[in-house]
């Protein structure tokens, strides 16, 4: 009882803190607040896409029949799901896929306080002419209302160093242009229209092998369980368009890879009997061919040792 005054006065002592600097407490909320909501209103959003593939694997779900064992027999270890995980993972097979899609261009538009990824919903398609893999390029594309579309901010960056060009270049839709950064033909696409008039699309050709290791680098793969022969994909992109084209796109190059895989087999397989076929074939005349000989000479030695003993006794004549 006699502890309560103390608490109370202790209580009493802070509230009155609180109170007396309340502006300061309102303003710090209000800015924490407001730095959350531009944070999140400027983050790009994120969607998650995932894919399955069934591998057939003999040594995963069950013993292993006759077939599988004389495969294994004339195989060199087998295709196993751990080692698909492997593949699915390697630089060849992004770097391939990157490639197909296009996927070190991107377009990009102001929404809001963030930059949307647009894929292949931009109004204009860039094709760098003379650009080489490891060069990054930027630029602008605005459509006039007279069809034109105009570029500008222009960056080239090499290896070693980074260039800015302050020319502006008014072109048609199409054509061939030459620009600081290069040769490029800015082409309409199906979402050219005229809402098109006036936006300016941010368009950057990235380091392809760069923009591969990140694409490997956010796939996710692994295995369903341990004894299940599923390998799970899945990653995070921007656009979801272009997460879907990405997995479905793997997996083809991944099966197009297994097939030419198999069929240099088969060719080298078909080339290494050919080969020992015709050995065979050449011992076989030759074993052959020297056992003719060897016999040959035989009957003509014996041949001609009887004719000289019929000569040395001629028979009488009666």
């Amino acid at each position: 009882p006699a502890e309560m005054p103390c608490k109370l006065r202790n209580t009493w002592s802070v509230l009155s803190a609180v109170y007396r600097n309340r502006k300061w407490f309102i303003l710090s909320v209000a800015v924490c607040v407001l730095i959350g909501f531009l944070y999140l209103k400027s983050s790009p959003k994120i969607f998650l896409r995932t894919a399955t593939v069934l591998v057939k694997d003999e040594q995963k779900g069950g013993g292993v029949n006759g077939a599988a064992a004389f495969q294994d027999l004339f195989s060199l270890g087998g295709s196993t799901v751990d080692n698909e995980v492997g593949i699915f993972k390697s630089k060849r097979l992004m770097r391939t896929v990157v490639e197909t899609l296009h996927l070190d261009i991107s377009y990009k538009e102001w929404d809001g306080l963030r930059k949307k990824e647009l894929y292949t919903s931009t109004p204009f398609a860039v094709t760098f002419l003379d650009a080489t893999p490891s060069q990054q390029i930027s630029l602008t594309v605005t459509m006039s209302d007279n069809g034109k579309v105009t570029l500008a901010d222009m960056t080239l960056q090499n290896e070693e160093e980074e260039e800015e060009f302050d020319e502006i270049l008014t072109v048609q839709p199409g054509d061939t242009v030459n620009t600081p950064v290069g040769k490029m033909v800015v082409a309409s696409t199906l979402f050219t229209d005229e809402n098109s008039i006036g936006k300016t699309v941010y368009v950057t050709k990235g380091n392809m092998k760069e923009v591969a290791e990140s694409y490997n680098k956010a796939l996710n793969v692994g295995v369903a369980n341990k004894q299940s022969s599923l390998i799970a994909l899945s990653i995070e992109d921007e656009n979801v368009q272009r997460a879907e084209d990405l997995l479905n796109t793997l997996i083809e190059v991944y099966k197009n890879d297994a097939i030419e895989d198999k069929n240099r087999i088969v060719i080298n397989t078909a080339r290494f009997i050919g080969e020992r076929k015709l050995l065979i074939h050449f011992l076989y005349c030759t074993c052959f061919g020297s056992l003719y000989r060897t016999s040959l000479l035989q009957l003509l030695s014996a041949g001609g040792h009887k004719r000289a003993i019929d000569q040395s006794h001629p028979r009488s004549l009666r």
